[in-house]
């Protein structure tokens, strides 16, 4: 408080405490020495004269006013403490919006369309190997009810009767899915299990010795593979994969019922483990190619034609 302050003695703040207490009756104050009863004397005079101040009545207007800005305080204090919902911003595109969302559109194409193709080449290189195994048990069962012999076989002539220098017969047909038909034609499988996923050509082992024609004397060979890629377009190199799958590579259906999956048309033949291409012939030469024309083959020599 500032010194300059007029203040209440503190000698006689109680004599004001006992008033208030009182209702401002002196009479119902009881002094506790002389100097409180001067003080209770000297009060109650100030009292007299302030009650008998003369004072003029109340304007209506600064009651109204006062009544108004209390309203205004308590209407502002209540707006404050209520939760309103903030308003929607509308905003415009702008063409860096625009090219920011076609940047991500491209850019999640770019990563969702390499998947989708992946997903479905794996999809149907797994249904093409499961109409392979339908096909080998197919195989098994004609060959048990057959003592031995395979479909393949049929329809090839002469061809067995080649003498022992190994020349085919020039007349030797590649079409060997006419003899392999037999297996849906007796019921060993369903005639979708004869083409690669049920649409597209398969290959199947053309018999080139008498011992291509039992499965017991096929030891771990092919019987069957995705279309030949070199009788379908002879312009193609014969290191080539059948275009069943896009060029990926092909399964390959052997002697055992194994199916496996290559991505080069290559096999390991006789003892010696001679890479062999179950596309080609190996001619005199030691060159590769389907002309039947002079061609010298031995037991193990693999070839898959349509």
């Amino acid at each position: 408080m500032n010194q300059h302050e007029p203040h209440l003695d503190p000698r006689d703040a109680h004599i004001v405490d006992q008033l208030v207490h009182a209702g401002w009756d002196p009479t119902k104050v009881t002094p506790g020495s002389s100097q409180d009863a001067d003080a209770l004397r000297a009060l109650t005079r100030i009292g007299t004269l302030l009650d008998r101040y003369p004072t003029s009545a109340p304007d209506d207007a600064l009651i109204d006013a006062t009544l108004l800005s209390v309203e205004r305080a308590d209407a502002d204090r209540s707006e404050r403490m209520t939760l309103t919902d903030a308003p929607i911003a509308r905003s415009r595109w702008r063409i860096p919006d625009f090219i920011s969302v076609a940047a991500c559109l491209l850019l999640l194409v770019g990563v969702a369309l390499p998947i989708a193709n992946r997903v479905r080449s794996t999809s149907s290189q797994t249904l093409c190997a499961n109409g392979f195994r339908e096909l080998g048990s197919a195989f098994a069962a004609y060959s048990h009810d057959s003592k031995g012999n395979l479909p393949m076989a049929a329809g090839l002539g002469s061809m067995l009767n080649a003498g022992p220098s190994g020349d085919l017969p020039t007349s030797m047909p590649a079409d060997n899915a006419q003899a392999i038909r037999v297996l849906a034609d007796k019921g060993y499988c369903r005639p979708g299990c004869l083409h690669c996923a049920g649409a597209r050509q398969l290959s199947f082992r053309v018999p080139l010795h008498a011992t291509h024609v039992r499965i017991t004397t096929l030891v771990l060979s092919p019987l069957a593979a995705d279309a030949n890629p070199i009788l379908l377009s002879p312009k193609v190199g014969i290191k080539s994969a059948s275009p069943n799958h896009g060029g990926e590579g092909q399964n390959v259906l052997f002697s055992d019922g194994a199916v496996m999956w290559k991505q080069l048309p290559f096999i390991s033949v006789g003892p010696e483990g001679r890479l062999d291409n179950m596309w080609t012939l190996r001619g005199v030469s030691g060159g590769e190619g389907v002309d039947f024309k002079g061609v010298k083959f031995d037991q193990y020599e693999v070839f898959l034609g349509q």
